[in-house]
């Protein structure tokens, strides 16, 4: 393709970008089941194509990642076909050390970030820090069960926890799916008294926001505060954290959906990526 094309292309491109009946279109790279669901359904008026659909830049105006360790030969690339870059962190990168959080962001210095983990606030000179965005849903569904192990990176431990209940008195179940849609992932999670994940903090906040008692690692620490979460170190003290929960009483959501969930995410993003 002739750079002339290219360049007409770019123009036309971004007045399409600056008309508001416009779709904004995004290349975007998959993350998370949930967290993928959670940017598409807040965000109805941009387009989100999945980058295993099309490799083709040239009709987008932004390109995704969920990673902010990106190459700068990468970053270059992407811009190269005239288009700009969102870069999501999910994950803890607060232990990064001060050389390599200085060389970070001069590499991203001119690309958006959308930081949701907490932990990281600090590690970007220039981001949008905000919670997921969960939509306001009720618990539709009685608890009728005890325990729910989310395997969803399926280790191990996971299923060895698993055999071990079911040796007691607890009912259990297992599951290493967490698709669909938020409602029905949520209805799911909403039957059960306790959710065990060592994890995807993302399905945590969910399940705490379905009402359920949670147990997580103690590596969560900075992220969860509540009565409602129970965390273990050792193995040993698993079945002890379940009978515990099992006796609590049910998780009140109202104060947790103001602490997880972002009530303006949809205006905090729109107003991020397309200002200039």
């Amino acid at each position: 393709m002739l750079d002339t094309e290219w360049a007409t292309g770019n123009i036309f491109k971004k007045l399409r970008s600056q008309t508001k009946s416009s779709i904004v279109n995004i290349l975007y790279d998959q993350h998370q089941p949930i967290s993928d669901t959670l940017l598409k359904d807040a965000l109805p008026d941009f387009s989100f194509i999945d980058k295993n659909t099309s490799q083709s830049v040239f009709n987008f105006d932004f390109t995704t990642t969920n990673s902010v360790f990106m190459s700068m030969s990468d970053i270059h690339n992407i811009h190269n076909t005239y288009t700009n870059i969102i870069l999501f962190n999910h994950e803890d990168i607060s232990d990064i050390k001060k050389e390599d959080k200085a060389i970070l962001n001069n590499n991203l210095k001119n690309i958006k970030i959308i930081n949701f983990d907490s932990k990281s606030n600090n590690v970007f000179d220039k981001s949008l820090n905000i919670n997921y965005p969960f939509p306001n849903l009720s618990p539709k569904v009685d608890k009728i069960k005890d325990v729910l192990i989310l395997n969803t990176q399926k280790e191990s431990f996971n299923d060895n926890l698993y055999n071990n209940i079911k040796q007691t008195n607890i009912s259990v179940d297992i599951t290493q799916e967490m698709t669909g849609t938020i409602s029905s992932i949520y209805d799911q999670l909403c039957q059960y008294r306790v959710v065990i994940d060592i994890s995807n903090r993302i399905n945590q906040i969910l399940a705490l926001l379905a009402g359920c008692n949670v147990i997580c690692h103690k590596s969560t620490d900075g992220y969860f505060e509540s009565q409602y979460i129970i965390k273990f170190d050792s193995h040993t003290e698993i079945i002890d954290a379940i009978r515990y929960s099992l006796n609590k009483q049910q998780c009140d959501t109202n104060d947790l959906k103001k602490q997880y969930s972002s009530e303006n995410f949809s205006n905090d993003f729109k107003e991020y990526i397309l200002c200039k």
